[in-house]
C-alpha cells in the first residue's frame, strides 16, 4: 500500500494565505486561490481514492480511457491508474475493504467529494466573515458540492440547483491540463520500496499545532518604505486615496483619519473600525505623521511614534525630513501593553475624540 492521504491540511493552509497576506484581498482574488486549492485538493483525493483499487481494477480503468465513449473524468481516472498501477500503489487483497470491492463512477465521486467539500466549507465560512457576503440558504434537491460551488462563484449560480454536479464539473479544465497535472503529481511519488514516505504525504503547508501569543502587525524597519506603500492604496470604504490614511496595526486595514468622506451618523472611520476590529480598541499609525494613535472607546491617546531617526528622536508630522528605523523596543512595548491589556493603566493623558476621530 503507498499510504497516499488525501486529507492533508490544505485547509489551514487557505486560513494562513488570508490570515498572513500583506495584500488587501478582494473577493476575485481570494476566488482564485480557493480554485486552486480546490485543484490540488481535487486531484490528491483522486489519487488516495485510487491508491484504494486492487491491481486488477487499475488495470481495468486504464484500459477504459481508450474507449471512444470515455469522457474527460474517466480519461483522467484512467491514466492516474495507470500510473500508480506502474509504481505499485494499490490495495492488497487485505487491506481491500469487502464493499468496496468493485468500484463505479458513483462510489468515486462519493469519496471525492467526502474529501473535498470539507475544504469548501471553510472557504465559504471565511469568505462570509471577510467579505460579509450572506451565507447560502439550503435548497431542497442540490447538492452540498453545487451548493458551495456555486456560492464561492466556482461554477455558475445557475447550477446551484443542480444535484449531478460533480467535482470534475467544478475544475472545469480541459482534458489535457487534468491528466498532464495528474502525471506530474503522480511522478513525484517515488517507488513505495524505495521511500515508503513520499514528500506528497506530507503537508503542503505544516499544521500548526502550537499557535503564537497575538502580535501586532510585523513593519518593515524603514519608514519611508512603508509610507511609500500606503500613501497610495485606496480606502475600503470611500474606495479613494486618504488624505490623512491611517494603518490599524491589529489588522491592517487602512482607514480614513478625520475625513467626511467616510462618516456614517456623525461617527469617523477610526472609531467605527475600533468597534468592530477590537470591541472598541484600535491602535493606529498615522502615515502622514508617524505617530501611533490609541482609540479605547470614547477615548483618545496620542502614543508617540515607534519610528526614530538615528539619533532615536521622534520626526512627529515627518517636519524634519529625518529618514525614520524603526524602533523595536519602543514596538515591544506596544506590543505589550495591547497584549496585556494595560493601556488603562499605562497611559494617563487621555482625551475625548467625540466620534470625530
Amino acid at each position: 500500500s503507498s499510504g497516499i492521504n488525501a486529507e492533508w491540511p490544505l485547509r489551514p493552509g487557505l486560513l494562513k494565505f488570508v490570515l498572513f497576506s500583506k495584500l488587501q484581498i478582494d473577493w476575485e482574488n481570494f476566488v482564485i486561490v480557493v480554485r486552486l486549492l480546490f485543484t490540488l485538493q481535487s486531484m490528491r483525493a483522486l489519487h488516495s481514492v485510487v491508491a484504494k483499487f486492487s491491481h486488477d481494477e487499475q488495470l481495468a480503468w486504464n484500459y477504459k480511457k481508450n474507449s471512444s465513449e470515455c469522457d474527460d473524468f474517466q480519461a483522467l481516472l484512467g491514466v492516474t491508474c495507470g500510473e500508480l498501477s506502474r509504481l505499485g500503489i494499490h490495495a492488497t487483497v487485505g487491506e481491500m475493504d469487502i464493499t468496496s470491492y468493485v468500484w463505479s463512477l458513483q462510489s468515486i465521486e462519493a469519496n471525492l467529494q467526502a474529501l473535498c467539500v470539507p475544504l469548501l466549507r471553510e472557504a465559504v465560512l471565511l469568505g462570509h466573515h471577510m467579505y460579509e457576503k450572506p451565507l447560502p440558504a439550503s435548497t431542497p434537491g442540490s447538492s452540498e458540492l453545487a451548493h458551495l460551488a456555486a456560492w464561492l462563484d466556482l461554477v455558475p449560480s445557475s447550477s446551484n440547483s443542480s444535484s449531478s454536479l460533480t467535482t470534475a464539473k467544478v475544475l472545469n479544465l480541459p482534458r489535457d491540463v487534468l491528466l498532464k497535472f495528474s502525471c506530474d503529481l503522480v511522478s513525484q511519488l517515488p517507488l513505495p520500496r524505495d521511500m515508503p514516505h513520499s514528500p506528497l504525504t506530507e503537508p503542503l503547508m505544516p499544521l500548526v499545532l502550537n499557535w503564537g501569543r497575538p502580535r501586532l502587525l510585523t513593519l518593515p524597519r524603514l519608514y519611508g518604505k512603508l509610507y511609500l506603500h500606503y500613501r497610495h492604496v485606496k480606502c475600503k470604504v470611500c474606495r479613494g486615496v486618504p488624505h490623512d490614511p491611517a494603518l490599524c496595526l491589529v489588522c491592517g486595514q487602512l482607514v480614513c483619519v478625520r475625513s467626511q468622506c467616510c462618516q456614517w451618523l456623525n461617527t469617523g472611520e477610526c472609531t467605527k473600525h475600533a468597534q468592530k476590529c477590537g470591541a472598541g480598541t484600535a491602535i493606529y499609525l498615522v502615515i502622514m505623521s508617524s505617530t501611533v494613535v490609541i482609540i479605547r472607546g470614547e477615548r483618545v491617546y496620542l502614543w508617540g511614534s515607534v519610528y526614530l531617526d538615528q539619533h532615536d528622536e521622534e520626526d512627529i508630522d515627518l517636519k524634519r525630513g529625518k529618514p525614520l528605523y524603526l524602533s523595536q523596543t519602543r514596538y515591544n512595548c506596544l506590543n505589550q501593553q495591547w497584549i496585556s491589556h494595560s493601556f488603562d493603566h499605562t497611559l494617563k493623558r487621555w482625551g475625548w475624540h467625540q466620534q470625530q476621530f
